[in-house]
């Protein structure tokens, strides 16, 4: 998923240290706005946050970086769903599962997937995501 402009996806991509700082920051945003009811920059802020995990996790494939990829994409899709009900948690899904799947230091993407998997199914049975 692309959400960075080129430059900044350029940067970041050269540097995992400056990758992982900003992806802190930029994740505490997302949150900082989904907590506020601001779903517009919380969608904004989360999808960076998951294109800049998804730099990390691809600089340095390790379990730790795959657990900081999922994470993003709950918060991601927590804010997602909340903002427009109608959208399609099921390519944000297939996309972190098949990213996952490429990613040696995973043992169990299924249990990786769960936290996913039941923003999902909270989603399609209309239940609040809290």
């Amino acid at each position: 998923m692309k959400f960075l402009c080129d430059h900044h996806r350029s940067i970041l991509m050269a540097c995992t240290k400056q990758a992982k700082t900003s992806w802190h920051k930029t994740l505490q945003l997302a949150q900082f706005y989904a907590v506020n009811d601001d779903l517009g920059r919380a969608v904004l802020y989360g999808g960076n946050a998951l294109e800049i995990a998804e730099i990390v996790l691809s600089n340095q494939p390790v379990y730790e970086n795959a657990s900081r990829y999922v994470e993003t994409a709950v918060e991601f899709a927590g804010a997602l769903v909340r903002y427009d009900s109608s959208c399609n948690l099921l390519a944000v899904y297939n996309e972190v599962y098949f990213r996952l799947m490429s990613v040696s230091a995973v043992n169990n993407v299924e249990a990786a997937m769960q936290p996913l998997k039941d923003i999902l199914l909270r989603s399609t049975t209309n239940q609040p995501l809290s």
